[in-house]
């Protein structure tokens, strides 16, 4: 499990596949706790992870797995 401080929402990105489905794909960066924090880029393509997404406010803590 990952934790940190949401410090960026990177542009929605969406499309179209070969086969005519359409995708939505969301990056985010997210800043470890503790003594070393890293910073973590993250993205997803799945649509329920993208619209709990919309209402986290940059600094706010979020929790994701790998």
């Amino acid at each position: 499990m990952i934790e940190g401080k949401l410090i960026n929402k990177l542009p929605l990105l969406n499309g179209t596949s070969k086969t005519g489905k359409k995708w939505k794909k969301q990056g985010i960066v997210v800043e470890t706790f503790g003594n070393y924090p890293k910073t973590i880029m993250a993205e997803t393509l799945d649509p329920k992870v993208i619209d709990a997404l919309e209402v986290v406010k940059l600094g706010e803590t979020v929790s994701f797995e790998v």
